[in-house]
């Protein structure tokens, strides 16, 4: 999800499906997507927020 920090809005972005975990390394491909979509379309992404599965923390040491 996407939100601004000036305005009032709040966006979705992007929902998937799998059979149990997903893959550190397949969660750093779709950051990786979403921000360069964001920024693509003049939006900069300024921070990231997760838990601290350790999924999430693997996945953020990747990037």
């Amino acid at each position: 999800m996407i939100r601004s920090l000036s305005g009032k809005w709040k966006q979705p972005l992007m929902f998937t499906f799998c059979r149990g975990t997903t893959p550190a390394a397949n969660m750093v491909v779709h950051i990786k997507t979403v921000v360069k979509k964001c920024e693509k379309v003049g939006l900069t992404v300024v921070a990231s927020v997760n838990d601290q599965g350790s999924t999430n923390v693997s996945a953020v040491n990747q990037l």
